[in-house]
């Protein structure tokens, strides 16, 4: 078979699942776009100090979930698609059950210790309430995100989007009133981890009934056959995300110290729009990563195929989504009243330009599988670690120089810009090493 014929197969399978692949794409957008809605009522509901207070602590929690989950969550990525591959389904639920309570055990003493030390220091008039709600989102973080490992797992087509789609409806639902009426940061985020906490009590109880779960049976797997290869690549993985937070979640917290909360909420609505193309290429990635992941379970080697067939439909629904919220929001300065909003914040369209090069560079997000696929988890190290130092040392740039918000998208683009090339550089030596 020539080049050519190589080329024109791997274009005419692209093709083929061009109409499936949409179709799980725009599910997904629908399903996320509730959270995206939340996100931009909320800046525009609640005082722009008061927002940046909200979307600090959102990041603070965010990341103390990351840290507390110590690789374990991280390490079922490819344990959990491994169980299902191997028929052994039915053994996925009593282990998320059993990492549950290791993890509320964990927060329970990091809450303790925290508690201790707030009666001593209390920043940004932080006290033993907001601790607790703070540290309950945390826990609700990475619930949800084991959650979303069971469904990847089992039938991620289908129950995916849905619980996308409830977790963030619920979420606007409830915070939206609650903001008006008490224009208070740390009564959104209550009512919004009581929301949250039901969505994971209902899908925990379909979950449960699944027959893949429930009923499936197959030869026995003993643990350490999956949990002692996995350890080290559960720890690198575990790794590379907790760094790599540090630049959409840190940030927040970050801008707050540097530049107030009124900065910390304007980076917060940008992140609001990156997180359209983020929420995006996650959900590709999240339909992909099943894919790869059994079928190097079952053949002991990694996906090879050509990149137009792996990444091709995904890039062009990404770039194109990209492309089409940057001409959104800057058609939308020729509304009077969202003019207003995007003044409030002090965002420009040439800052919405350059959030929209990030977007687009939510890329990185279909190579995080692809690279774990590959078992090469140190380049996501390297890459994660290289992100921050790009995205924290232009943010000094910034404030130095006194460039303001502009400087700090940048700092945020440049860095996904370098993430993405990296992994992209180091999935494709993987493949040509292994072919």
């Amino acid at each position: 078979m020539t080049w050519v014929d190589q080329k024109q197969g791997s274009a005419k399978r692209a093709l083929q699942g061009f109409n499936r692949d949409a179709l799980f794409a725009v599910s997904m957008m629908v399903a996320t776009g509730f959270g995206f809605a939340k996100a931009i009522l909320l800046a525009a509901l609640l005082p722009v100090e008061i927002y940046g207070f909200y979307i600090a602590a959102f990041g603070i929690a965010t990341l103390s979930g990351m840290v507390l989950s110590l690789g374990e969550i991280e390490r079922t990525y490819k344990v959990y698609p491994k169980l299902d591959a191997l028929g052994n389904g039915a053994a996925i639920l009593g282990r998320a059950f059993a990492l549950v309570r290791r993890l509320a055990l964990r927060l329970l003493v990091c809450l303790a210790g925290v508690s201790a030390l707030f009666e001593f220091y209390s920043p940004y008039g932080m006290g033993l309430a907001e601790v607790v709600t703070v540290m309950g989102v945390a826990m609700l973080f990475m619930c949800q995100t084991l959650m979303a490992s069971v469904i990847r797992a089992i039938d991620s087509l289908r129950i995916l989007p849905r619980f996308t789609a409830a977790r963030g409806l619920v979420a606007l639902v409830v915070t939206t009133p609650v903001a008006i009426m008490t224009q208070d940061w740390i009564l959104v985020l209550q009512i919004e981890a009581f929301g949250i906490a039901l969505v994971l009590l209902l899908f925990v109880l379909l979950v449960s009934a699944h027959p893949k779960v429930a009923t499936e049976k197959g030869e026995d797997v003993k643990p350490e056959e999956l949990d002692d290869s996995e350890t080290r690549s559960g720890r690198l993985i575990y790794s590379a995300s907790l760094i790599s937070a540090l630049v959409p979640y840190g940030g927040r917290s970050a801008l707050l110290a540097i530049d107030g909360p009124a900065m910390a909420g304007a980076f917060g609505v940008l992140n609001a729009l990156v997180q359209v193309a983020q929420l995006l290429a996650s959900s590709l990635a999240q339909k992909l990563a099943p894919d790869l992941l059994k079928e190097a379970a079952l053949r002991g080697d990694g996906a090879r195929v050509g990149w137009l067939e792996r990444f091709g439909v995904s890039l062009v629904l990404l770039w194109g989504t990209s492309i089409a919220v940057f001409l959104g929001t800057a058609i939308s300065f020729f509304w009077s009243e969202a003019f207003e909003f995007w003044a409030g914040y002090t965002i420009t369209i040439p800052v919405l330009f350059i959030t929209a090069i990030q977007m687009a560079m939510s890329a990185h997000l279909f190579l995080f599988f692809a690279v774990v696929s590959e078992d090469r988890e140190k380049d996501l190290v390297f890459a994660a670690i290289a992100t921050v130092f790009i995205f924290y040392t232009g943010l000094k740039a910034a404030s130095f120089f006194s460039i303001g918000l502009p400087g700090y998208a940048a700092s945020a683009a440049l860095a996904s810009t370098a993430h993405t090339l990296y992994l992209a550089a180091c999935y494709r030596r993987a493949l040509r090493a292994n072919a």
